[in-house]
């Protein structure tokens, strides 16, 4: 008599972006979107890395988590849910976080007033934790800011 296992269903990537915290997959019908951070924060379950997390199955919404609990059933969905997480928490890091001290030497460099107002928008969102927001800023501001923030990392 031949014994046939059945393969355990993994949780996968389906989207994984270099340039984005957003990400998608599946694990055996479930299907799960998130957005992951680099480091954990008070916003991200259980202060972890992840702020947003859909899970469906079979396009029914069973698990939404979005910077706290908006519809949680982990218990009924447990081992779905830890695989995805765990998946998620153990991600490769995407992006250089910025600090502070860079952004003052950027703000030396051009010191005109849109090069202030920029850099202090910068700052700001730096100081709330925002490294996307702070590429977005930079990637639509002058080449020089651009470069001078490349040269202080």
């Amino acid at each position: 008599m031949t014994k046939t296992t059945t393969k355990a269903p993994k949780a996968v990537f389906r989207t994984f972006d270099k340039d984005s915290n957003w990400t998608s997959g599946t694990f055996g019908p479930y299907n799960f979107e998130a957005k992951v951070y680099d480091t954990g924060s008070s916003h991200g379950i259980d202060g972890g890395r992840i702020s947003k997390l859909l899970i469906t199955l079979n396009g029914i919404e069973v698990i939404s988590y979005d910077r706290g609990w908006d519809l949680d059933s982990i218990r009924v969905h447990a081992p779905a849910y830890k695989a995805i997480i765990d998946l998620l928490e153990t991600s490769p890091v995407r992006f250089t976080p910025f600090k502070p001290t860079d952004v003052i030497v950027v703000e030396r460099k051009k010191a005109d007033a849109e090069g202030r107002k920029i850099m202090a928008k910068v700052i700001r969102l730096i100081n709330l934790g925002l490294d996307d927001e702070v590429r977005k800023v930079l990637g639509a501001a002058s080449e020089t800011i651009r470069l001078a923030c490349l040269e202080t990392e």
